[in-house]
């Protein structure tokens, strides 16, 4: 059986440190063990969440970005309605079935159809690229 090298440099003030190899698992459940007694490292300091516009604001508003591109798609509403479109959307019941999952685009397809009343498929991928 080999012996790994020692992956520290040895010097006169650090002394030499040989492996000695043990039965198959034994060396994990002393790893195990000493784990366990070892205090948790936090892996993460904290975790930044943005609940759009509490923490960090865009320089143009997202209701004035959907109502500026939906006037391509023939959507005559402004600002304001597509805001309070959101609200309603937001505080609507949600779909059993419908989960924020992988981008989130069927979320989203939902949220956007319900607060700007348009349910095209290419103003949603365009306002879907810009936003995100």
């Amino acid at each position: 059986m080999e012996i790994p090298e020692n992956p520290r440099p040895v010097s006169a003030a650090t002394p030499s440190i040989r492996r000695v190899p043990h039965p198959p698992g034994v060396a994990a459940r002393r790893f195990s063990r000493r784990c366990a007694l070892l205090p948790r490292r936090k892996v993460y300091d904290g975790l930044l969440l943005d609940a759009g516009g509490t923490l960090l604001q865009l320089a143009i508003p997202v209701e004035e970005t959907y109502a500026s591109i939906g006037k391509k798609y023939g959507i005559d509403v402004g600002g304001n309605e597509i805001k309070q479109g959101f609200k309603r959307a937001f505080a609507a019941p949600w779909p059993e079935k419908l989960r924020y999952q992988g981008d989130g685009r069927d979320f989203w397809k939902k949220v956007v159809s319900e607060a700007t009343g348009c349910a095209n498929n290419n103003f949603f991928e365009e306002v879907y690229e810009v936003i995100s």
